[in-house]
C-alpha cells in the first residue's frame, strides 16, 4: 500500500522548531530526513495492529493540500 499524507504544516514546523531542523519553505521541510523519519515512526506505531497486506509501505509528504484546483 502506498499512501499521499498532506501533513498538518503547523505541527510540522512546531516539530521542525523543536528539533532544530532548518528549512526554507514547506517543500524543504517535508522531504527532510528527519521529518521522513518521524513519519514513518509514527505511521508504523498506528499500523501495528494491522495485516501486512493493509500496512502502508510507502508515502509521500505533500508539501500542499489537495484542491480542485490542483488536484
Amino acid at each position: 500500500v502506498s499512501a499521499l499524507i498532506v501533513p498538518s504544516f503547523d505541527a510540522l514546523k512546531a516539530y521542525a522548531k523543536k528539533k532544530k531542523i532548518e528549512y526554507t519553505d514547506i517543500a524543504d521541510l517535508v522531504n527532510n530526513k528527519d521529518i521522513r523519519k518521524m513519519m514513518e515512526q509514527r505511521i508504523n506505531e498506528w499500523q501495528k495492529d494491522l495485516a501486512s497486506y493493509e500496512q502502508i509501505k510507502r508515502f509521500i509528504l505533500m508539501p500542499r493540500p489537495f484542491t480542485m484546483e490542483t488536484g
